[in-house]
Parts: C-alpha cells; sequence; structure tokens
C-alpha cells in the first residue's frame, strides 16, 4: 500500500515542432583534450528542451547546449560550446539563426573568442577566453578542439532546408509523481487530435532519470532507471483518467536480479496510480490523492 502519493499531468501550451527524430544530445562526444590538459568524466553538460524543464538560460525553448569543460591545473578552465537547434523546429531561421554558413568569428588578442558556424546545420561552436588563460601557442589546439565539437554534433539539429509544406504541431505535457519510495518529473510530446477518442502514441519524452528506493523480498535498494521512449498517452476524459506509457531501462541499481540495461515500462495515472514494472517485477503500484493542474 503506498502513502503519499501526488500525481499530477498537466497540458503545456503547444510546443511547435515537426514529428521527426529527435536524436538524444547526450551521445555528442567531447573531444581529446590537448597536451597538458585535462577534460574530465563529469565535464560534460547538456541544456536540452527535451531534458530540462526550464530551459530559459538559453534565451529559447528550441535549442540545445553542449558545453565541455578543459582544466589545467587547478586554476586555468576553458569552456567549448556548440549550440544548435532542434531537429523539429519549425522555424529555426527565427528562433535561432546562427548557422548554416561559413561565417564565424577568427579568433584575435583582443576580443579572445572563436566561433564557428555550421554549414550543414543551424548550429554554432565557440569558446573564449577574456581572462587570458589561455599562451598563444594553446589557441590553435582549443580552435581544432571546437571545431571537432561542431563536426560531433552534426546530424543532431535542423539542417538547413526548410521545408515549406505543414508539419504536424506537437503538444508537450509535463508529469510528477512522489511516492515513499521516491519522486520524478519529465516530460513527453504527442500529436495530439483535435478531439481523441483513445489513447495516442507518444512521438517524444525528455530523458529524465529517476532515483527510488524500493523492495523485494528484502529492504529498500536503490534504483535508478531512465526515460528512454514512449508508448501511449491516454488525454483525460470526462470518466476516463489521464494516463501515460514510457519505456524506461535500468541506469543502476542495488536491487538483486536487476541490473543495468534490463527494460520495462512506467506508468503514471490520474485515476491516481503509478506502477513501474522492470526486471519482472512490479514497484510503486498503490492509491492516493492527485492533483491535476496545468504546467503553463
Amino acid at each position: 500500500m503506498l502513502v503519499g502519493l501526488a500525481v499530477a499531468v498537466g497540458a503545456l501550451a503547444p510546443q511547435a515542432g515537426a514529428a521527426v527524430p529527435v536524436k538524444d544530445p547526450h551521445a555528442i562526444a567531447c573531444p581529446q583534450a590537448p597536451a597538458g590538459w585535462i577534460h574530465p568524466a563529469s565535464g560534460k553538460t547538456v541544456e536540452s528542451p527535451q531534458i530540462n524543464q526550464n530551459i530559459a538560460t538559453l534565451g529559447a525553448s528550441d535549442q540545445v547546449e553542449v558545453g565541455c569543460d578543459y582544466f589545467h591545473g587547478v586554476t586555468q578552465h576553458i569552456l567549448v560550446t556548440v549550440n544548435f537547434a532542434v531537429a523539429d523546429d519549425v522555424n529555426p531561421q527565427a528562433d535561432f539563426y546562427w548557422g548554416c554558413s561559413s561565417a564565424g568569428t577568427p579568433w584575435n588578442p583582443s576580443d579572445r573568442t572563436f566561433r564557428v558556424m555550421s554549414r550543414q546545420q543551424w548550429a554554432i561552436a565557440a569558446f573564449s577566453d577574456v581572462g587570458g588563460t589561455l599562451t598563444d601557442a594553446q589557441v590553435p589546439a582549443f580552435e581544432q578542439i571546437t571545431r571537432r565539437l561542431l563536426q560531433n554534433a552534426e546530424g543532431y539539429g535542423h539542417p538547413c532546408t526548410l521545408s515549406s509544406s505543414p508539419t504536424t504541431v506537437l503538444s508537450n505535457f509535463h508529469y510528477t509523481f512522489q511516492v515513499a519510495a521516491g519522486s520524478g518529473e519529465g516530460a513527453f510530446w504527442v500529436d495530439e487530435p483535435s478531439r481523441p477518442k483513445g489513447p495516442v502514441q507518444v512521438q517524444r519524452v525528455n530523458g529524465v532519470t529517476f532515483t527510488l528506493h524500493v523492495a523485494s523480498s528484502g529492504p529498500k535498494r536503490r534504483l535508478s532507471v531512465q526515460v528512454v521512449r514512449g508508448y501511449e498517452f491516454q488525454v483525460a476524459q470526462p470518466g476516463v483518467p489521464g494516463q501515460v506509457k514510457l519505456g524506461v531501462r535500468v541506469v543502476g541499481s542495488a536491487l538483486p536480479g536487476c541490473t543495468r540495461g534490463n527494460t520495462g515500462t512506467l506508468t503514471v495515472s490520474t485515476k491516481p496510480f503509478v506502477r513501474l514494472s522492470v526486471c519482472g517485477k512490479t514497484f510503486l503500484h498503490g492509491w492516493a490523492h492527485t492533483q491535476i493542474e496545468f504546467w503553463y
């Protein structure tokens, strides 16, 4: 029996975007550090509307930023970034406007900034060193890292060709859950018909990770799962609760018999209940009070 369960599934303002594949930006590799520098395992950050619910720091809801940190000793630090418009942005020229060009900003000793744009997609990569960390001899290595990061991001952003044909606009929904075992929140996108009479297919999800503490014939143990895909979403109607079914993968586990790589499903419903089915077992299955609200 669960206690303290709260579930919220709310309709967001429609998110403009065509139903095209959106690749996970976490797969974009940071280039190798130059001689004498290190790029730590934790030295990559990803900001994306598919991952972060609050993307206002990037100034747009349709762009992704991947940042790569490089360190020399304990005081020297250079950040190299690549930014691009997401593949399903319906108007990247207005929303993003960098890229699809050979333009850029050559390095000079006054501005100490280097930028390079993609010719194939709406993307730009850059680094700056306003603090004077780099010597003149070190600059070419970071120019090359910037070019390589831009190359590694090719195929993730919106291509330069703009379609003039009608596109499918996706609706964005947000869900949260809280149980004794833990809590989580995320977002998913659907092509929602004007009068849905049944479940609609989830077109994409943000790859959030939940860490829970669950029990299976013993004490509670840690279990971390990542949302990797979506299955279906039932829009709430009179007499019919809202419900979303998502695909998850185990990314960390102290639970016997449930190792990394196992896949399963997470179901969140306004009935209300939340259910995690993975490794041949079912967790978080129970009833409690719920709340339904618009996210914004």
